[in-house]
């Protein structure tokens, strides 16, 4: 069992089920490369409910080729297609719940996050770490209203997953062990104040509670080349999306989908994005949804 995991049984007896989860910026649209890869990756991730970011008018095109339901946001927050049943929660700009059998189920949030200033590449130019750190409170501002509402989900015994593209790395990852294993003379430990809030309030980082050390295992989804694998000699490569899990859920395990290659678990062919997706495997205990009919 992975660093900060729990094994979760329900005293209503409820049976736990299995979902897999999933983070995928599928770039401008998806169209960038080929659109029908898009559900290629995700069927091929085994997905059953996944977070997009940048789909723009492309949502329900991707919810039909699967055969999925979806629930529509605006190009910062939610954008979220699913197997499962999906109905809006009390803050449907933060949330919707989606529903594993009957009225239970569990809560998502998607989002995509600012992408400039980006934080490694002020690093690797030379910026000082206080000035990253002062930065990094739009990050903290975008999601002020998810650490007010989504901690609270999770106290109620609702298994809570957060999906996104941050577009910043996680404190897990810049650590001593894993700067010393990089070739970027910047890269050092620093405490990036997103994950570090993310886990104050109860949130785990599903790919590293399943791969702890981030110098044997980065994780990078930023990025595959744009379009792979055209890439820029000094691209700062880290791992910027995410899942996360609060409550009720344990994860079993965390993958990055991309294009074939030494970075990616599972390799899709043709693959449609600037950056690799992550699916994380969990059990859960699903709890009764309000409102759900």
């Amino acid at each position: 069992m992975g660093e900060g995991e729990q094994r979760h049984r329900d005293p209503n007896g409820r049976s736990p089920v299995t979902v897999r989860v999933m983070s995928f910026n599928i770039w401008l649209g998806g169209e960038q490369i080929e659109f029908g890869q898009v559900a290629e990756a995700i069927k091929a991730a085994e997905a059953d409910v996944v977070g997009i970011q940048e789909a723009g008018p492309n949502l329900k095109r991707i919810a039909d080729a699967l055969g999925w339901h979806f629930a529509p946001g605006n190009e910062r927050h939610q954008q979220i297609v699913s197997r499962f049943r999906l109905l809006p929660g009390q803050d449907p700009d933060t949330f919707v719940y989606a529903l594993t059998e009957n009225s239970t189920g569990f809560a998502i949030s998607n989002v995509h996050l600012r992408a400039y200033p980006y934080g490694p590449h002020e690093l690797r130019d030379g910026a000082t770490s206080d000035h990253v750190l002062g930065l990094e409170a739009h990050h903290l501002e975008e999601l002020a209203a998810h650490f007010d509402t989504l901690p609270k989900l999770a106290a109620a015994g609702i298994p809570v997953f957060l999906t996104g593209d941050h577009n910043v790395p996680s404190h897990l990852d810049w650590t001593g062990p894993a700067a010393a294993a990089s070739e970027e003379s910047f890269r050092t430990p620093f405490a990036w104040p997103l994950s570090m809030r993310l886990q104050g309030v109860g949130f785990r980082d599903s790919f590293r509670e399943a791969h702890p050390d981030a110098a044997a295992k980065p994780g990078i989804t930023w990025s595959p080349g744009y379009p792979p694998p055209a890439i820029d000699d000094d691209e700062v490569c880290d791992r910027i999306d995410y899942v996360y899990a609060a409550g009720p859920a344990t994860t079993v395990s965390s993958q990055v989908v991309g294009e074939p290659g030494p970075q990616s678990d599972i390799a899709v062919d043709s693959w449609p994005s600037d950056h690799r997706a992550v699916v994380s495997e969990f059990t859960i205990v699903p709890a009764p949804v309000p409102h759900a009919l």
